[in-house]
């Protein structure tokens, strides 16, 4: 699948890939995300969701770290998506470009020409190693440090404070690499993993204003069933939350100032 080719928008040696994320038989999703995306202009190729059925199936889930630091396994349809995202992370990794990766819920915004902002960040790729381009709590990033202009109407940031979110963001080989390495054994959700920017020690710029929103379709996620636990249980729970937040705190003005 695909539109025209980006050729004359990139300088040589600077292509960036598009892949958006989507099951075969989600034809809604995929036929929003085509319409927009063919108006683009530019090439993009859809790449495979993944379908879980059970948290067991799958080596990688650490389930029982998960439970230990929070109490209940992630849904079969978080372990889906964080897997999903990686096998774009191996693809970015193996072709050797900068990768846009996007959900199949996110459109681009009017004001918003695409191939403006990807030329823009193709020349600037020495200054970030991942881009988002949407979140979900926008107002969680409470303290911005510019970084550069990315074509009209936009900015290159860095933030303190993880809005969330996973739908629309670009990667580097290099952020792909660290990204596969440290996710070989995983336990948290896309977006919650992508945002410990203590733990893949990556510098996770933003574009303001976002130039993607997020149009609503029926939920992929799924329910999430968390059972009682004891006092025991809970007060190991927020003793490992307790050190991670340490972690994120003590690592935020390295991080905003790299």
């Amino acid at each position: 699948m695909g539109a025209s080719g980006l050729s004359g928008l990139f300088e040589k040696d600077m292509t960036i890939a598009i892949r958006y994320i989507a099951m075969q038989d989600e034809t809604l999703r995929i036929q929003f995300m085509e319409d927009w995306l063919v108006a683009s202009g530019l090439s993009f190729a859809r790449s495979d969701g993944v379908r879980v059925n059970s948290v067991d199936e799958v080596d990688s889930y650490d389930s029982q770290k998960r439970k230990s630091r929070f109490g209940y396994d992630l849904t079969a349809s978080e372990i889906g998506c964080f897997l999903a995202h990686r096998n774009c992370w191996l693809e970015c990794l193996r072709i050797g470009e900068p990768m846009l990766i996007l959900e199949s819920d996110v459109g681009l915004k009017p004001r918003a020409v695409l191939g403006d902002l990807l030329t823009s960040l193709g020349t600037q790729r020495q200054s970030f190693d991942i881009v988002r381009f949407h979140g979900i709590f926008e107002h969680n990033e409470f303290l911005r440090r510019f970084i550069g202009i990315v074509g009209p109407n936009f900015s290159l940031y860095q933030c303190v404070g993880d809005p969330m979110g996973g739908g629309a963001y670009l990667i580097t080989p290099h952020a792909a690499e660290v990204l596969v390495n440290k996710s070989a054994s995983f336990f948290q959700p896309l977006d919650v993993f992508l945002g410990s920017t203590w733990f893949h020690r990556l510098r996770f710029r933003t574009v303001k204003p976002y130039p993607f929103y997020v149009k609503e379709f029926e939920s992929e996620i799924g329910d999430r069933k968390r059972p009682k636990q004891s006092v025991l249980d809970r007060l190991g729970i927020e003793a490992h939350r307790c050190v991670d937040d340490l972690k994120r705190i003590s690592y935020m003005p390295i991080d905003f100032f790299r």
